[in-house]
């Protein structure tokens, strides 16, 4: 399995954007807890910049999560991976349609 690898900082958070496919396959490790969201594009902009925001909570806090995730309509979705911490943190993580 091969996956992009992210260093977040304190605080920090990474987009992905998510393939257009009913069912997606999420794979996340990290060194650290981090939170794993799925928005849409306009609550991707909000949660950018800093508003309040909607979205799916695929895993708070995880250190490992791989699951096959039913899409909710439409399109345009992402992940958002946010480190919580105070300290950077090592993430591996993908988004494929199975």
């Amino acid at each position: 399995m091969i996956a992009t690898e992210y260093e977040l900082p304190p605080h920090g958070y990474v987009p992905l954007p998510v393939s257009p496919s009913p069912m997606v396959h999420i794979f996340v490790s990290a060194l650290a807890p981090v939170n794993v969201y799925l928005v849409d594009a306009e609550n991707l902009a909000r949660y950018q910049q800093g508003h309040p925001f909607q979205g799916h909570v695929i895993g708070s806090p995880v250190r490992f999560f791989s699951k096959l995730v039913q899409m909710p309509p439409g399109g345009g979705w992402h992940l958002v991976l946010e480190n919580p911490s105070e300290t950077s943190t090592h993430v591996q993580a993908r988004a494929t349609f199975p």
